[in-house]
């Protein structure tokens, strides 16, 4: 039934669910509003949700790409050699690769806001912390978390979109959101690279990445929950 739903096959979902007497309230709702996919997730329903997921894709992307870009470089000013420096970058993805798992099989347990809240704060508190020039043991360990909770927590905010929305319209709102938040894609670099040649000093690159993540750790909390679709 679902399927068909979400493949516009109205008139087959019906068709179906009268022949074997089945029960879905949902059908009529979404039978309106499956050829306005687009429009539905401005709607009323939906319009404070599709805002914030866009802004908060716009903070991930700008964590993804500014980190990606110019993390090397940063380390490098801070007094480490160059191959350290990139050791970095290889710890930060694969952390982040790890820390999506882990969030993702948080998020089938708790609802996903709160984990998605979480990783993004100590995500912040990891950033702000790499300022401070630790041993280098204790640096890989704050590199590790800062990748599991910007870039491993991105996998974790799609679902979430997913459950957010109906079938007619998820997929949408999933594209319209991260389309969005190619926006921080192409100003994280901009804004990273615009900060050092101010010669501002290194802290501060880290400072407005912690700001950044938590950010985004508190507007999650702003998303509405008094739908049904999130406890899917």
């Amino acid at each position: 039934i679902k399927f068909l739903q979400a493949t516009n096959q109205i008139t087959k979902a019906k068709n179906l669910i009268e022949k074997y007497h089945l029960f879905d309230e949902s059908i009529n709702k979404e039978d309106k509003s499956a050829s306005n996919g687009f429009l539905s997730i401005f709607s009323t329903q939906y319009f404070l949700s599709t805002v914030l997921f866009s802004f908060i894709y716009i903070m991930a992307f700008l964590l993804i790409y500014g980190m990606n870009t110019w993390l090397p470089k940063i380390m490098q000013q801070a007094g480490y050699p160059m191959n350290s420096s990139l050791m970095f970058l290889l710890c930060f993805n694969l952390a982040a690769i790890i820390g999506g798992i882990i969030a993702g099989a948080a998020a089938d347990r708790i609802r996903p806001k709160k984990v998605i809240s979480f990783t993004y704060l100590l995500a912040a508190l990891s950033i702000a912390l790499l300022s401070i020039k630790f041993n280098i043991v204790i640096m890989y360990t704050l590199i590790a978390i800062a990748g599991f909770g910007t870039t491993g927590t991105t996998f974790v905010l799609a679902s979430y979109v997913m459950k957010k929305y109906q079938s007619h319209n998820r997929a949408t709102a999933i594209g319209v959101s991260s389309a969005i938040g190619r926006l921080g894609a192409v100003a994280g670099p901009i804004i990273v690279g615009i900060i050092m040649a101010m010669n501002v000093g290194l802290q501060f690159n880290f400072y407005l990445f912690a700001v950044i993540a938590l950010v985004a750790s508190i507007v999650i909390l702003f998303i509405p929950s008094n739908d049904s679709n999130e406890q899917m």
